[in-house]
């Protein structure tokens, strides 16, 4: 059985659950990845997919080819009722992972409509499940990997600074959120005593901050086990 998998690209978070489910299942089935940004860059540095496609999942306009969705059995999508909403039309079976499920005014068709809404647990699910009379929903507990086992290494003094949140889709690319982040980096970069100086970036700011590099820092997307530890 093949499955695809799909992250929206607000951050490192929503694709973080999906490789956190990915890895138990890629025990058992063959499962390839679609979406961009940081979403992208992240599963990418994960060893559980097969295959890849670079392709905006996320954007109102976003368009996947219907050939890519129509050779998987089954499709796993993390918060993307725009993705969802295309895998539904084609028939599809589809599981969505919500772990933000309180932050919607009112919930989208793909929700009520999908095969099954696995829904992490913050506040007062149950009575909006009841309210919405969602048959297919699941409640779930934190949805964090079972499998990392980071190495602590307390050897080097690190200053971590975290901007995955930098590729959220709906803004549109430009000057001010690399210029800030230059800012504060460059401010920072007086201080001593770090052995380490560290910005973890998805692709979409990496090249405008590149110029950090000479005040010390180093540029990267980190794996989710490399910056656990």
């Amino acid at each position: 059985m093949k499955i695809l998998c799909e992250a929206v690209s607000f951050g490192f978070g929503p694709v973080v659950k999906l490789i956190a489910i990915a890895e138990l299942l890629s025990k058992d089935y063959e499962l390839d990845f679609i979406g961009s940004g940081c979403s992208f860059d992240l599963a990418k540095k994960s060893v559980v997919f097969n295959n890849f496609y670079d392709i905006d999942t996320t954007s109102f306009n976003a368009n996947i080819p219907t050939d890519i969705i129509d050779s998987y059995d089954i499709v796993i999508s993390v918060i993307n009722p725009v993705f969802g909403e295309q895998v539904l039309k084609r028939g599809k079976k589809l599981i969505v992972i919500d772990s933000l499920f309180y932050m919607w005014h009112t919930l989208h068709p793909v929700w009520k409509n999908c095969d099954l809404l696995i829904i992490q647990s913050f506040y007062n699910e149950n009575e909006r499940l009841k309210r919405e009379s969602l048959s297919n929903a699941f409640l779930v507990g934190p949805i964090i990997s079972s499998t990392t086992k980071p190495i602590l290494d307390i050897s080097k003094n690190r200053l971590v600074m975290n901007f995955g949140g930098a590729d959220y889709p709906y803004l549109s690319k430009s000057d001010i959120l690399p210029e800030f982040i230059k800012s504060i980096a460059i401010q920072l970069s007086s201080i001593n005593g770090f052995d380490e100086k560290i910005i973890t970036i998805g692709s979409r700011f990496s090249k405008e901050l590149a110029c950090l590099e000479e005040y010390g820092y180093i540029i990267q997307t980190c794996s989710h086990e490399e910056f656990i530890t």
